[in-house]
């Protein structure tokens, strides 16, 4: 990032001067990079911190452990912890964010965690392969979620169509 750590906090508060929350990536697979000389619980909490972001999405994790929520608290600094796989019962004590990997029924369902936790937990509707999206998008909307539009799927182009472009910005 031009301007290192000093220029994340920077978008970081202009961000946060327009009202939008910034999650970091978080990719628990990549091991061939530098290392920050602590856990990646702590290195996460800390860099966090410094730059004002508002928590992390845990790509490929299917929950996030204690051991971030804890990290977090630790430095001051409570994070928004999002695993991609949506997280565990007993996450919800501790990770309010998830990606919504749903079945779209023509009747949508009730999003479990949201349910459980009273409207606390936040999904994202991701179906990062759909050519239609107007079965996941009806499925955020009923149940108050976000919405992942992916249309580069890791170099792969999956264009949202004008009508699923139309329908997301209406329900935005």
């Amino acid at each position: 990032m031009p301007g290192g750590l000093e220029g994340v906090r920077r978008v970081t508060a202009e961000l946060h001067a327009e009202g939008v929350k910034v999650m970091w990536p978080y990719n628990p697979w990549d091991t061939g990079t530098r290392r920050e000389g602590s856990s990646d619980q702590v290195a996460l909490a800390a860099l966090l911190k410094q730059t004002g972001g508002d928590g992390f999405n845990g790509d490929t994790m299917g929950s996030v452990g204690l051991a971030f929520w804890n990290a977090s608290l630790a430095v001051h600094h409570p994070l928004g912890l999002e695993p991609e796989g949506g997280g565990t019962d007993e996450a919800l004590n501790w990770a309010t964010m998830g990606w919504g990997y749903w079945r779209y029924p023509a009747v949508p369902a009730v999003n479990r965690f949201k349910f459980l936790t009273r409207g606390r937990f936040m999904a994202h509707v991701c179906d990062r392969w759909a050519k239609d999206r107007t079965d996941n998008l009806q499925a955020a909307w009923f149940n108050g979620a976000g919405y992942e539009t992916w249309e580069n799927v890791w170099g792969t182009w999956n264009g949202i169509t004008p009508r699923d472009a139309e329908a997301i910005r209406r329900v935005a």
